[in-house]
């Protein structure tokens, strides 16, 4: 469900990505996003785990941590983020 949320954020907000040359670098934002969001203390202590991510997603995941720790809004995340 949270990938669905993000695409349709995204695609509503940012229009300009719907282009399918984005396509590939949105998929690894919108994983890495779930990531951040699933593996937060709030999320874990509803859901008792942590989710696991595809290794070339870690230094995005990374990334994207730090700026959503800095603000957790999604569009200061995304600004940061996106080509």
């Amino acid at each position: 469900m949270l990938h669905f949320v993000f695409y349709d954020y995204l695609y509503k907000h940012y229009p300009k990505y719907k282009n399918h040359k984005y396509d590939f670098k949105i998929w690894n934002i919108s994983e890495a996003f779930n990531i951040v969001i699933q593996n937060s203390p709030e999320w874990v202590k509803i859901f008792k785990e942590k989710c696991k991510f595809y290794p070339g997603h870690k230094r995005l995941i990374k990334k994207m941590q730090k700026i959503w720790q800095e603000k957790q809004n999604i569009d200061y995340l995304l600004k940061r983020v996106l080509p």
